[in-house]
């Protein structure tokens, strides 16, 4: 699936809003999950993660990664991008975050429930 987000240059790859890729511990239980977007400048994402409160500690990071789905291979290229906010809801978090870069690059969100 693919879609721009209100003419901002974002566009969204293989996920929704409200679905990523899951991540498994070794035990079997959801760990995290994956969110790949494609895009430059500032971002904010509501991303769906099932069990999440509005008081679960979570650990997201962000990368470039060298195409536009869960299989992307990580790497730091020229652009910083980082995570500036999180607020974890009901069953979602809120990221708010930057791409620092002139042109669209294709990045990954990973969100655990720590």
């Amino acid at each position: 699936m693919t879609h721009d987000s209100e003419g901002s240059g974002l566009r969204v790859y293989n996920t929704t809003p409200a679905n990523g890729v899951e991540i498994k511990s070794e035990l079997g239980v959801a760990a995290g999950f994956l969110y790949v977007f494609r895009g430059h400048g500032p971002f904010t994402h509501n991303l769906g993660f099932t069990g999440i409160t509005p008081n679960s500690a979570l650990a997201v990071t962000v990368t470039e990664i060298d195409r536009p789905d869960a299989t992307g291979k990580p790497f730091i290229g020229n652009a910083a991008i980082s995570i500036a906010n999180v607020a974890p809801g009901t069953n979602a978090v809120n990221v708010h975050g930057l791409v620092d870069f002139g042109t669209d690059l294709n990045y990954r969100i990973t969100v655990a429930s720590v």
